[in-house]
């Protein structure tokens, strides 16, 4: 949803949520149509995996220059 509508807050927390039960979402069956429509989500999820929960995902981070 935070993709769709370019939120990225929400974006965040979906990672965040991600990160915190990946069993739970990983199993379920829309997550393969995920892994084939959002790559580049999946992409952050994976670079977030070690870092805490609260740290700025990229696509929160501000662009370079500003």
């Amino acid at each position: 949803m935070g993709d769709m509508y370019n939120a990225p807050r929400l974006r965040q927390r979906a990672v965040q949520f991600i990160l915190a039960r990946p069993k739970n979402v990983t199993m379920t069956p829309g997550w393969t149509d995920i892994l084939k429509s959002h790559p580049y989500l999946v992409t952050d999820i994976i670079n977030n995996i070690d870092k805490p929960t609260t740290s700025i995902c990229p696509a929160e981070a501000p662009p370079s220059g500003i």
